[in-house]
């Protein structure tokens, strides 16, 4: 959110242009601790798409003998980018040791003003502040749903190992088991794509 605030509403509403010059400058020499975290996440996320492929295409008989190889990429995207981020950080910063470069630059993007910044960093906060709210309201929402649960109509389920956990009437199998922390495989997330979830009632 912080990025769309000071990139695209920057954009829209104070004309600021965007451009890597401008993130650049802000995420290695402005605000370092910005940039920090943009890496972080960028990282995270990359990781997170290379678990889903993975946890996809595990199943596919062709998949093990490409697994090096598609490691290999997934190892070197992120590493080459964020050196590529490194050697422009650099640059930036030699640049903007030349007299009167700095100026220009800030000039040329139509860099927000102190009220404009404010109010961004305003409009940033609301947002991260709804999306904390919303966070929490989902916490309460299940937190209730667990007690009405308590409440209503439960079944018993027995897995063969001897394991039995309570659920309401009306969960499936596989949220049963994710309840009692129970490993259940289901690659698509029960969604009735994959049939690793099915299971056979004895």
């Amino acid at each position: 959110m912080t990025h769309i605030v000071g990139t695209r509403l920057s954009h829209a509403w104070f004309n600021t242009s965007d451009s890597y010059t401008r993130l650049v400058l802000l995420y290695w020499q402005f605000r370092p601790d910005l940039g920090a975290k943009q890496a972080l996440l960028l990282t995270i996320a990359w990781i997170h798409g290379c678990m889903g492929l993975h946890f996809w295409l595990r199943l596919k008989p062709w998949y093990s003998r490409v697994v090096p190889w598609l490691f290999g990429i997934a190892l070197l995207v992120p590493v080459l980018a964020l050196l590529g981020f490194a050697e422009a950080g650099r640059e930036v910063s030699r640049l903007s040791q030349q007299e009167g470069w700095l100026d220009l630059r800030m000039h040329l993007m139509r860099a927000p003003n102190p009220a404009q910044r404010a109010f961004l960093e305003h409009v940033n906060d609301t947002i991260l502040g709804g999306f904390a709210t919303s966070i929490g309201l989902i916490l309460a929402a299940r937190a209730v749903r667990r007690l009405l649960a308590r409440r209503r109509q439960m079944i018993c389920i027995t897995y063969p190992d001897g394991r039995e956990t309570l659920v309401p009437l009306g969960a499936t199998v596989l949220e049963a088991s994710r309840h009692a922390r129970i490993p259940h495989a289901s690659v698509c997330g029960g969604r009735g794509r994959c049939s690793t979830c099915r299971i056979r009632v004895v």
